[in-house]
């Protein structure tokens, strides 16, 4: 279960958009992983208590508790002796230099639904949750990574792992709403509001792969909080068709009034560690603190739908 990094980046000397070809190829990119004996794939337990009442004609009213415990995951992790990648369990086997990987999820939910009629329909709810541990999950949520199962970068280093998971969101608000104005017209909404998630600080590890929490996880403050809110307008084609078949056109328009928040910020606050492997205070990230991702701008989409 040794592993060898590989992948393929290519060089283009114009945009690689035009008709050109790659001026320099590297190659390093992964081969097919071996079987690795004993490996246990990811799995986690969850319990859910919830109550649900109607009341009257038309609206139910829930409330709904969440309990998630990640139990196993896969993982990539760097052994110090043998100088090697290695694929595992961590805190198990060949990956057993690496902590037992943690994450659990609480949540409380409160949800109200207004019930179809008189064409109209209504639902809200609220969460308030929190997910605490020292694993994310397959992708590297900080840093926006695109590789599965690679979060070594953070598990290797033990210092300050614990604590808020960079989708823990204390705050969730959400509601939806639509009305059927006529035999044709139908008009619809979704409204969310969510608090900020947690932000860290990082420093840069002697290994291009190593990056060491400076404070505690999720400790650094928190990104702001941010809403969306996405509209839609159908008309059904009446007459077209055979009466199997229900054509309609659409019309939707993705985050509404979008202000463009900041969604996420670059945590990298230092790029090197000293002798001692304390952050090097000469070596700072100029872009610490900067956003690096923004929410998407609004978007309008007109389609046409076949309901059979």
């Amino acid at each position: 279960n040794h592993i060898e990094w590989t992948y393929f980046t290519y060089i283009f000397a114009e945009d690689p958009l035009a008709p050109s070809e790659a001026v320099a190829t590297i190659d390093d990119g992964i081969p097919v992983r071996p079987e690795v004996s004993g490996l246990e794939g990811q799995f986690h337990d969850e319990f859910s208590l919830g109550y649900e009442r109607q009341i009257g004609d038309q609206y139910k009213v829930g409330v709904r508790g969440v309990y998630r415990e990640l139990r196993q995951a896969i993982e990539v992790g760097f052994e110090p002796n043998s100088g090697q990648y290695v694929l595992g369990n961590p805190g198990q086997g060949e990956l057993s230099f690496l902590p037992e990987l943690k994450r659990r999820y609480t949540a409380l939910e409160l949800r109200v639904e207004r019930m179809a009629g008189e064409g109209s329909h209504l639902a809200a709810s609220y969460v308030l949750s929190r997910n605490r541990g020292n694993y994310g999950g397959l992708f590297e949520a900080e840093e926006g990574s695109r590789i599965p199962n690679n979060a070594n970068r953070y598990l290797d280093r033990i210092e300050n792992q614990m604590g808020l998971l960079p989708n823990d969101r204390t705050h969730v608000l959400k509601f939806y709403g639509s009305r059927r104005f006529d035999n044709r017209l139908t008009a619809g909404a979704s409204f969310s509001w969510q608090s900020g998630t947690p932000l860290s600080e990082f420093a840069n590890g002697l290994r291009e792969s190593d990056v060491l929490f400076v404070n505690p996880r999720g400790s650094a403050g928190r990104t702001p909080a941010i809403w969306d809110l996405n509209a839609r307008l159908s008309y059904d084609l009446q007459g077209v068709g055979s009466g199997a078949i229900e054509p309609r056109l659409v019309l939707d328009v993705f985050h509404l009034f979008s202000r463009r928040e900041a969604v996420n910020f670059d945590q990298t606050h230092y790029l090197s560690i000293d002798e001692n492997r304390d952050p090097d205070a000469n070596n700072t990230n100029p872009n610490y603190g900067l956003p690096s991702r923004f929410q998407p701008p609004m978007t309008v989409r007109l389609g046409f739908e076949v309901a059979f």
